[in-house]
């Protein structure tokens, strides 16, 4: 009898669980960059290891070709890893305490490290490894990656995350990519507030809303409208208890 491979191995045990975790959605770095740089501020630390919580990771480092829309940890063991080289040491790394550990498979360079914004994690280095531990500890039913590599962290403006946390949950956040503006658009208004780093933002006018299209706001996380784009209640939510 031939041993399944371990991505095999790894896609059974995904097929077979229906952990929530599964289905969050991830993204490559770049889409995101501009609204963590928007409301962070760079804070020199030595590198250093921690627990991370798989829902708290949000952006692999690069695209290396993603399948279009194939964006949640699911999707991607799936459709985009192959698992090429792996071994079944690679269900020991996925549950220890990885640190600086080798990932045992061909061509794996360097180790899993994360850059920390605020509690938003983003993957630089080890995009493939990460999927599969991901995929794993959740299909296990076990929420943490152990004790991986921070090696920069970035703090939320004071003064936005005050900001944040006045927010109701019916009001949506978009950012301007070119602008210092930031509104907050709910069912009945817009308000427009401008936004630098650093200081409180300043309201700019306020609109009566009488049309909306809900299905829009409902289906996309991230869309761009007019050169906004909203940014996830999810990043909101997580900024918001820390």
């Amino acid at each position: 009898m031939i041993e399944k491979k371990p991505i095999e191995k790894l896609r059974e045990a995904v097929l077979n669980s229906n952990n929530e975790l599964l289905e969050e959605q991830v993204v490559n770095s770049s889409d995101i960059n501009f609204i963590l740089d928007k409301f962070t501020i760079y804070t020199e630390n030595e590198d250093y290891y921690d627990d991370v919580s798989i829902y708290n990771i949000v952006a692999l480092s690069r695209s290396d070709k993603w399948i279009e829309d194939v964006r949640t940890w699911r999707e991607l063991v799936n459709e985009w890893i192959t698992g090429e080289g792996w071994t079944n040491q690679v269900f020991d790394y996925f549950e220890s305490d990885i640190k600086l550990q080798n990932f045992p498979a061909d061509n794996a360079t360097n180790t899993l490290r994360f850059i920390d914004y605020d509690g938003l994690l983003t993957c630089s280095n080890g995009n493939h490894r990460l999927v599969g531990a991901c995929c794993w500890i959740s299909a296990n039913n076990k929420t943490k990656l152990k004790q991986v590599l921070i090696r920069d962290r970035y703090d939320l403006d004071p003064n936005i995350k005050s900001f944040f946390k006045k927010l109701k949950n019916d009001q949506g956040v978009f950012v301007s990519r070119k602008e210092k503006t930031i509104r907050i658009v709910c069912e009945k208004y817009e308000i427009e507030y401008f936004y630098e780093k650093g200081e409180e933002p300043k309201k700019i006018s306020t609109k009566r809303k009488y049309i909306i299209i809900e299905w829009v706001l409902k289906k996309f996380n991230l869309f761009q409208n007019n050169n906004f784009v909203r940014v996830p209640s999810k990043y909101i939510n997580i900024w918001k208890t820390r």
